[in-house]
């Protein structure tokens, strides 16, 4: 089977599009997810608010702008160690305890994991 001209540019035109149009959606996809994130500064900006809310006794704002920097990062384990302190000062221990399996006792601050005992 002889293949014209035509065929071979169209096979090859409709693979380059397919290839172009996968890495389109993979870099929309990306850039999709990094605007749903804060800027590090607006996180540490958001992170110090939450804690001086907490100390001052304002734990409902403190407590969810850190539920908020936790499900924006969840691979931030500092997040989780305040949350889970702040959870205790608000003395709503058992939802503390709840986020126990989070907190990894080798790593975390000493006063979290006096707080869960």
């Amino acid at each position: 089977m002889q293949v014209e001209p035509s065929d071979r540019y169209y096979r090859i035109a409709w693979g380059s599009t397919t290839v172009w149009s996968l890495l389109c959606a993979m870099a929309l996809t990306s850039l999709a997810q990094a605007l749903d994130a804060l800027p590090p500064t607006e996180a540490a900006r958001l992170h110090a608010q939450a804690i001086e809310n907490a100390r001052g006794g304002n734990f409902i704002p403190a407590l969810r702008t850190l539920e908020r920097l936790r499900a924006q990062d969840p691979a931030n384990r500092r997040y989780v160690y305040d949350y889970v302190l702040v959870l205790t000062w608000a003395e709503k221990d058992q939802a503390a305890l709840d986020l126990a399996p989070l907190v990894d006792r080798a790593a975390a601050p000493i006063e979290v994991v006096e707080a869960l005992a």
